[in-house]
């Protein structure tokens, strides 16, 4: 018999955790479908009721909401960790994306120790490189490359030299 797998799914989602200002903040995120509880006097009683596919669901302090595939939804802490990972700007952080980004950081660093004449000449390269780092990170992501493409895209324009 064939084996499948669920196909992986972009979700947006925000933990509630119990208060009444992140209650509003949901609220006001989808307001047709999030509703705060209150009791009589119109004091917030720390939980809310979540429109979704299934009928009204309960959300609890530490509960997620979120719209996946076009539907709202409300899970525990655990089932959330259970199904998703966090998504860094737009695309699934791959391990050896950051293995590869540690890498060339600690090579350009041996290159700037070779290169700078002074402490405070040092600082400066070392300082412009993290930023390089980040700034190539956040390129990467958004742009849909791996580092790999990324650095492949750097040697192409002339950016870095090859060992």
């Amino acid at each position: 018999m064939p084996l499948f797998r669920t196909k992986p799914t972009e979700v947006e989602a925000f933990q509630f955790d119990g208060t009444s200002e992140c209650a509003s903040r949901l609220k006001e995120k989808w307001p047709h479908s999030v509703r705060p509880i209150t009791d009589r006097d119109g004091v917030f009683e720390g939980y809310l009721m979540v429109g979704t596919v299934a009928g009204e669901l309960r959300c609890m302090a530490g509960d997620w909401v979120g719209h996946e595939n076009g539907a709202m939804w409300c899970w525990n802490a655990r089932e959330f960790d259970r199904n998703f990972e966090r998504n860094v700007f737009g695309l699934m952080a791959l391990e050896q994306d950051v293995k590869l980004l540690r890498t060339a950081l600690r090579s350009m660093r041996a290159i700037a120790f070779e290169e700078a004449d002074t402490k405070e000449g040092l600082r400066l390269v070392i300082s412009q490189l993290e930023r390089s780092a980040r700034d190539a990170l956040f390129d990467t992501a958004s742009h849909g490359l791996s580092s790999l493409e990324y650095g492949e895209k750097l040697e192409l324009e002339g950016m870095v030299g090859t060992a």
